[in-house]
């Protein structure tokens, strides 16, 4: 069954946040509740705030209170760091979500790592230098791809997209928003594929991002070895070269920490 998203006022109606810190919701809405606090900073700060207080009345749950603490201070930091503000909160928001409250059993690490998957804002197009050799065609096609990806759609992008690859403008900026595309419209599978191809294509300013969302398609799929394999490999970039935006490197080891807390290595 298709469900309507949940809003702010479902939430408070329902009393979800509470009837979730209680693990008293069915599964189907405990998901959907899950959905709708990743991208909620209101309910966010609902949440943590609950889960706090419920720490604070059992001196005994040591996690939940380390947890939630995390959770605040993070939120902290991304006030300090508005530019940024959109990669933290997120992901500690999704580590502590699942390091305080264990919501699930059996198949629970696995139907966890869906949600540190969710991308809620597309990476930002800010216009790429035309390389000599490519086809005129292909860039003309690209330019129209890019003024379809700025207006969200990212159907008709993605299948410009392709056009321009297809004739002639196959480099890096091609497929990573190309990737980026199809990661937007759920498109998860193919997204790899995309990112892939940038990955491959050796060091530019487009890998370190492309290993950062290919791993957040895979845990779209529920691929947790894969995506902690590639924001690793990020991480370890970081190290050793200097093009690593700072954002991407810290979202990438939030992401990594968040990920080990389902349980996977």
């Amino acid at each position: 069954m298709q469900y309507l998203p949940l809003t702010c006022d479902d939430v408070e109606r329902s009393s979800l946040a509470g009837r979730f810190l209680a693990r008293t919701l069915p599964l189907d809405d405990a998901e959907r509740f899950e959905s709708h606090f990743l991208t909620c900073e209101r309910c966010q700060h609902a949440l943590t705030l609950g889960a706090t207080t419920r720490a604070a009345l059992r001196e005994s749950s040591h996690v939940a209170t380390t947890a939630a603490s995390a959770a605040v201070a993070s939120v902290h930091m991304a006030r300090a760091s508005p530019s940024h503000r959109w990669w933290i909160p997120m992901s500690a928001a999704a580590a502590a979500l699942i390091a305080v409250l264990g919501y699930r059993a059996g198949n629970a690490s696995t139907r966890s790592l869906q949600p540190l998957g969710a991308v809620t804002q597309a990476p930002v197009y800010l216009g790429v230098p035309v390389r000599a050799g490519n086809d005129e065609r292909g860039i003309a096609v690209f330019d129209s791809a890019m003024t379809e990806y700025a207006a969200q759609r990212w159907q008709s992008s993605a299948q410009l997209l392709r056009a321009a690859i297809a004739a002639g403008k196959s480099d890096s900026p091609s497929h990573f928003f190309l990737g980026a595309a199809l990661l937007m419209r759920a498109d998860a599978r193919d997204a790899i594929a995309a990112f892939s191809e940038v990955i491959s294509a050796g060091s530019t300013p487009y890998t370190s991002e492309a290993l950062l969302y290919r791993a957040k398609a895979h845990l779209q799929l529920r691929e947790g070895a894969e995506a902690a394999a590639d924001l690793a490999r990020l991480i370890d970039r970081d190290v050793t070269a200097d093009d690593v935006p700072s954002g991407v490197s810290a979202h990438a080891r939030a992401l990594r920490d968040s990920i080990r807390v389902v349980g996977v290595r």
